[in-house]
């Protein structure tokens, strides 16, 4: 009986397998592909932010041909934090960053709302050289993670001047530290607290 040839003694066999678990034995014949489960990975900003703004009154501004709006009174932000990963992310901070102030300029216009916003969970004095969110409840830090998120509803304040603001949420997850600006782009504007006169008309 004449021998096989090597070229005809073999054939080739490609298996693949994922999430393999073997009882006992394990006999390889040809090439066997294993892919083992691997860790969830991380995305490179773990939480994902939504923001709502409440105001209970605003100013619209003219100078020359151009008009600004711009929020007044005492408004609310409420920021939605979730988790992306089911790694935990540490929220350690939400910290304001001025970006200018100014003395307020004539208004043209304003509007103010009669029913009051019901306290939340942080105040916020734009006033303050540093300003810091004061927690009325519990603070930071929080922590968040797929399916578990947490809200942050902030009251602002201004008296004396326009503000421009944002938030910067600083984040640990898995060992990592990063910062998410609050909101991604541009600023808050923050017109200082005032009362409309009783005639109705605009301030001079």
């Amino acid at each position: 009986m004449a021998d096989k040839r090597p070229e005809d003694a073999a054939e080739t066999i490609r298996n693949h397998a994922s999430d393999v678990e073997v009882g006992g034995d394990l006999y390889q014949f040809g090439r066997v592909n294993i892919h083992l489960p691997q860790s969830e990975r991380i995305p490179e900003v773990p939480v994902t932010v939504t923001l709502s703004r409440h105001a209970n009154g605003s100013v619209v501004i003219r100078e020359g041909d151009e008009e600004e709006r711009m929020t007044a009174g005492a408004p609310v932000l409420e920021v939605l934090v979730e988790g992306r990963s089911a790694h935990a992310a540490v929220l350690k901070e939400l910290r304001p960053v001025i970006l200018s102030r100014r003395p307020p300029r004539p208004i043209h216009h304003s509007w103010f709302a009669a029913s009051a916003l019901p306290l939340r969970h942080f105040e916020l004095d734009l006033d303050a050289d540093i300003p810091e969110l004061q927690p009325l409840g519990a603070n930071f830090p929080f922590k968040v993670s797929r399916g578990d998120p947490e809200q942050f509803v902030i009251r602002c304040r201004s008296t004396r001047d326009e503000v421009r603001w944002f938030l910067e949420l600083h984040w640990v997850c898995a060992g990592r530290p990063g910062i998410v600006r609050i909101p991604e782009e541009g600023s808050f504007g923050l017109y200082p607290s005032i009362r409309p006169r009783p005639d109705g008309k605009p301030h001079a």
